[in-house]
């Protein structure tokens, strides 16, 4: 099913990225002197020795060859670390393949196909809360309908290029989410530019300050901000805040979704 295609390729994409963080690792140990560091100690002293071809010399007042050696020691734990995570990571995607193909097979294959090939995947990717919650919505923001110029993938208006580019990402993802739907609080309404709601039901504030060189619109931004903390909406933690500058990055904006959504 598309959600284990999906799981697979992120867990692959750790994968390759712990891989990655191992080649550079290795080859900044293999530049460090030969040799390993002890660190003994007595009479409440500590003393260095550096260990190569098994004899140990005092390296106490080298402290360049020390700091070496420190940074050697350290290295190979973070090496061996990567390796459990590589292994880690290379059963979960033969897991999550197995299961893939043992979904399949408990469904007859033509029939699965042909969901494919007949229904959009946001027919069954989300929950059925998630449905509903998309689906019935709340108040759409009405101020300046007039500026809902750019259409998304999935078919509803937004203000600007950048929140075309949030949306269209989103949809990608099968995350789901409402665009400019009201946000009741005890100080009156705001329209988010996105609120998602995660797999665990949890729900996410997105805004993106596209104008923030506008000194008006940088005031009422962080307003607005502040509203939503007295909400118990926190950046970095539950409200998201992107501007301009992530928007040129589809792996920024990646990354931003995995931290905060996934």
């Amino acid at each position: 099913m598309v959600i284990s295609t999906d799981m697979t390729n992120r867990l692959a994409k750790l994968l390759e990225e712990e891989r990655r963080k191992k080649a550079l690792l290795i080859d900044e140990f293999k530049k460090l002197p030969k040799g390993e560091l002890t660190i003994r100690k007595s009479a409440g002293k500590y003393f260095f020795y550096r260990g190569y071809r098994g004899k140990w010399t005092g390296i106490g007042k080298d402290s360049d060859l020390k700091r070496k050696l420190v940074r050697k020691c350290v290295l190979k734990n973070m090496i061996a670390a990567c390796d459990i995570n590589c292994r880690l990571l290379t059963k979960s995607i033969g897991l999550s393949r197995k299961t893939a193909d043992l979904k399949r097979r408990n469904l007859h294959g033509i029939t699965y196909e042909r969901i494919r090939q007949l229904f959009p995947a946001a027919y069954y990717v989300y929950s059925e809360e998630q449905r509903n919650w998309m689906i019935t919505g709340s108040c759409r923001n009405r101020f300046n309908e007039a500026g809902l110029k750019y259409v998304t993938e999935c078919g509803i208006k937004v203000r600007s290029k950048s929140e075309r580019t949030i949306a269209d990402l989103l949809a990608a993802r099968h995350i789901a989410f409402r665009y400019e739907a009201e946000f009741v609080t005890d100080w009156g309404s705001l329209f988010p530019d996105f609120m998602i709601m995660r797999n665990d039901g949890k729900i996410i504030i997105w805004e993106h300050l596209g104008l923030m060189d506008d000194a008006e619109y940088y005031r009422k931004a962080c307003d607005k901000i502040e509203r939503y903390r007295r909400e118990g909406f926190v950046q970095h933690t539950n409200l998201i805040c992107t501007y301009e500058e992530d928007i040129v990055s589809t792996e920024r904006l990646n990354n931003i979704i995995e931290r905060y959504i996934f």
